[in-house]
Order: C-alpha cells, then structure tokens, then sequence
C-alpha cells in the first residue's frame, strides 16, 4: 500500500469521524499517515478498503478506528484466517487417534497445522490410540483443549500481524510455514 492510498483511507476516516478530526494539524495528520502506512504498507488497498469498510458498517460506538481494527476486519474478511474451534478440532483429532495404532504417522500428518503443534508428533497419537477410551476423552480431550485454545489465540494475534513479520518471528522460533 502507499502513502498515497494511506491518505484515501485516511480522507474516508476524517470524513466519517469529522468532529475526531476537526482539531487535527496537518503535522498531526501527516504523522498519523506515516504510522498507518508502516503499518499497512504490505497490505493492498483493496484489502484496506475492504477492511475499513467492514469497520464502519459495524461501528456501533462512533469512534474512529485504529489500525488493528481495521486489520482484524480484514483477517474476518479472509476464509482462510479462519481458525477452527476446539471441539471441531478435537473430533479431527480422535478420529485420527482411532485409526493410529498402526498408521499414526500417515494420521498426523492429515491433520491441520493448528492441531499437529498442540499434538507434537505421530507418537502422541498413538500413545493416545493405545490408552483406555474412556481416559482419551475425558483427560486428553481437556488437555487437547485448552491447549489448543490457547494455540488458536496466539495464532489469531500473529494473524494480524503483516506477512514479513510473521515469516521473521517464524524462522526466529524454528518453525516452518
């Protein structure tokens, strides 16, 4: 995105929210786009557009957005940020424990990216294929839970996060993808 498209963007903010704006100083408004721009500057303006327009449909209180509001419109505006739910999740999960006695790694490597961190590896599962039903979903259905929930609410955060980024914190922390 460019500067240029910051200002459009920028033009339909102040037009929306005029009296947030009204006091403003042109270096006041020139600093706001700088910041919008290191911040979207990865992202189109289409993307933005569409962003921001979800944001003001939706606005209920009438304060003018932030830029994180805005991304996070456009990642609900994306079917592929979706993040499953736990419950979905988990069903994926025993469904490939109850066939990994003997074909864990083939099971494993079916499942979602989400659901083979909180697993860790095809051992796991088959360790879980081996133990007594009734324990597999009560103890590791609650375990696989709550740390899938809290995998799906950091993987929600780096969502909003722009591309380079979250390639750069990825091969930081050794992960692939």
């Amino acid at each position: 995105m460019t500067i240029e498209e910051v200002w459009k963007i920028i033009y339909i903010i102040k037009t929306q929210y005029p009296r947030h704006y009204e006091k403003f100083t042109e270096k006041e408004l020139d600093d706001l786009a700088k910041g919008w721009h290191l911040c979207l500057e990865e992202f189109s303006y289409e993307q933005v557009a569409l962003g921001l327009k979800s944001y003001l449909v939706n606005d209920t209180k009438g304060f003018p957005p932030v830029v994180g509001q805005v991304i996070e419109q456009m990642n609900k505006l994306n079917p592929k940020n979706e993040i499953m739910g736990a419950l979905e999740a988990w069903n994926l999960v025993y469904k490939a424990i109850c066939n990994s006695v003997y074909h864990s790694e083939e099971e494993f490597d079916r499942l979602p990216p989400l659901c083979q961190n909180v697993l860790g590896n095809a051992a796991n599962l088959r360790e879980m294929a081996l133990m007594d039903v009734n324990t597999v979903k009560s103890v590791e259905q609650s375990h696989f839970i709550r740390q899938y929930d809290a995998y799906a609410k950091r993987e929600a955060e780096n969502m909003k996060l722009p591309p380079s980024m979250r390639i750069s914190i990825r091969e930081r922390i050794g992960i692939e993808g």
